[in-house]
């Protein structure tokens, strides 16, 4: 019951930090690609609900083993192959959700770095810096996680 705990908190916490970063880097984009007005100036971003599963579980069991594993590289190698990964997994589930769920969650067809228009060249650097972020969070998180079950009573 001790695992169950702490992993369906780890879960949660990751998809409410990924949802909320989801929300700031769209709410940014709309401004860098619209210029600052009366659309973009109220700062609202964008999440998909169906992203939920998806960064829970990538995330617990893709990400905090691969934070293991590259514990000991060197900064920037960690982060450019993670940036590498999550830029893979944008594709990815793009591809999944409209070939197979027959979904459009998002579209980058109007940007002229678009691949496959399921992800953007220009997005690497913003999934490098979600990495770092998204690192420092999971070793906090995964620190809280192991007081919960005694919190419960477990």
């Amino acid at each position: 019951m001790h695992a169950v705990i702490e992993y369906l908190f780890r879960f949660i916490m990751y998809v409410f930090f990924c949802m909320g970063m989801e929300i700031l880097v769209s709410a940014i984009h709309k401004i860098f690609k619209k210029g600052w007005n009366t659309e973009t100036k109220i700062l609202e971003g964008n999440f998909s609900l169906l992203m939920v599963i998806p960064y829970g579980l990538l995330l617990l069991f893709i990400f905090e083993p691969a934070l293991k594993l590259f514990a000991y590289w060197p900064l920037y190698i960690k982060f450019f192959i993670f940036g590498f990964f999550f830029t893979l997994v944008e594709l990815g589930l793009g591809w999944f959700f409209k070939k197979v769920l027959r979904i459009e969650v998002w579209n980058y067809s109007d940007d002229a770095d678009n691949i496959y228009k399921y992800t953007r060249i220009g997005l690497f650097w913003q999934w490098v810096w979600a990495a770092i972020w998204i690192s420092s969070y999971s070793d906090t998180i995964i620190y809280l996680s192991q007081f919960l079950p005694a919190y419960f009573g477990y």
